[in-house]
């Protein structure tokens, strides 16, 4: 989970989108983006070093199954590089 939060905000678009942006050091500044607008940036402190490659990725749900969720995704992607400004601009401006 990221340590950057974002505060709470109105009730985004019908189909809200976000992103969570940051580099590589090991203390570097991140960023969160709701609906292509800033909402929160703070710093992020560690590494990938440890990370064990067997690690799965789950969304909307627990690998347990015992968390559903009822949303749905109309994208989802993984950089491997911190999302400039601009780039979260064309993402969002090219929509879903």
């Amino acid at each position: 989970m990221p340590a950057v939060s974002r505060p709470s905000a109105p009730t985004p678009r019908h189909c809200p989108t976000g992103w969570f942006t940051s580099s590589t050091p090991a203390t570097r500044p991140a960023a969160v983006y709701l609906d292509g607008t800033l909402t929160a940036t703070g710093t992020v402190a560690g590494d990938f070093s440890n990370w064990d490659p067997n690690y799965g990725l789950a969304l909307a749900n627990e690998f347990t199954q015992d968390r559903p969720w009822l949303g749905t995704f109309c994208l989802v992607a993984l950089y491997d590089k911190a999302l400039t400004p601009t780039e979260i601009t064309q993402n969002y401006d090219a929509g879903c």
